[in-house]
């Protein structure tokens, strides 16, 4: 009979701490910022973090979560409810497929890849809208939002790698 090792209650949060901050990210990216000039799209801090994860911790950032972040964002921004967790589910499975890639790479060239996934998640997103609301949609904010989404990413994406190190450092 094989027994379970048991889970340490510090693996336990240390495992948590990427979904809990993801979450956090989709309540900082529904909050109203009211900056008068400001064009009324904001980036998407959400997949940011999505994408940061399953790239880089996919272990701790499987398909079921990446989807329950999606309702959880979908549920704060009035999407139609499961959209943008289809969207996180496909870009979790490419994230994840690609993970050497992105271990190995430099950051300017994880940092286009990035654009493009952003780019594709959002006509992916733009398209299952158009879809469920039976209209052409304006395209326009779709792009700003992922041109906005990607020069947000340096920073955000500094952040969570130093999260990650701290993380990981001693276990």
């Amino acid at each position: 009979m094989i027994v379970p090792m048991a889970v340490r209650p510090s693996e336990l949060l240390r495992d948590a701490t990427p979904a809990v901050l993801t979450a956090v990210l989709v309540l900082i990216e529904m909050t109203p910022l009211g900056i008068p000039g400001l064009p009324p799209v904001a980036p998407s801090l959400t997949m940011i973090g999505v994408f940061h994860w399953a790239a880089f911790r996919p272990e701790i950032m499987p398909a079921w979560l990446a989807f329950l972040i999606g309702v959880l964002h979908d549920l704060a921004s009035g999407a139609p409810l499961g959209l943008t967790g289809l969207v996180f589910i496909l870009l979790q499975g490419v994230c994840a497929s690609q993970r050497r890639w992105f271990l190995t790479t430099s950051f300017p060239i994880a940092w286009l890849l990035f654009a493009l996934i952003a780019f594709g998640a959002g006509l992916v997103g733009w398209l299952l809208t158009c879809i469920y609301t039976l209209q052409l949609l304006d395209l326009v904010p779709m792009l700003m939002r992922a041109v906005i989404t990607i020069a947000v990413y340096p920073p955000l994406s500094w952040l969570l790698g130093r999260v990650e190190q701290r993380l990981w450092a001693f276990g």
